[in-house]
């Protein structure tokens, strides 16, 4: 047995890999232009721009005015008996006209509160 002689061993050469990694290269490059061509071709179409939505908000519900009452109601001149008006009859007799609510009281509301206002009619 010689002296040293299994400390030398026998190293191969590492293997070729000009051919995997060139192939990897190629397969990279096509599938980055195939990503391109699909990317310029989809937003190079001409397409319309989207019309935008036109929203229609109604007008809000105007509440109804209330009818003025009048103050007083109004009565037809006094006039005397046995005298005529042309276009008029004489009542042989004056009846007292009443007011429409009697003095002290509160008229009622024209016409309903709104549900949901807070301007509600109140007497």
């Amino acid at each position: 047995m010689e002296c040293g002689l299994a400390a030398r061993t026998r190293v191969d050469r590492p293997p070729n890999w000009k051919l995997p990694i060139a192939a990897t290269l190629v397969g990279l490059v096509l599938a980055a232009a195939a990503i391109a061509y699909t990317l310029v071709v989809l937003l190079d179409e001409q397409q319309p721009p989207p019309t935008p939505a036109t929203v229609t908000i109604p007008a809000p519900a105007a509440a109804p005015a209330p009818a003025p009452t009048p103050a007083e109601p109004i009565t037809p001149p006094a006039t005397t008996p046995g005298t005529t008006v042309p276009g008029t009859t004489n009542p042989s007799s004056t009846t007292p006209t009443t007011p429409a609510t009697p003095p002290g009281t509160a008229a009622p509301p024209s016409a309903p509160a709104v549900p949901g206002s807070d301007d509600a009619a109140t007497p």
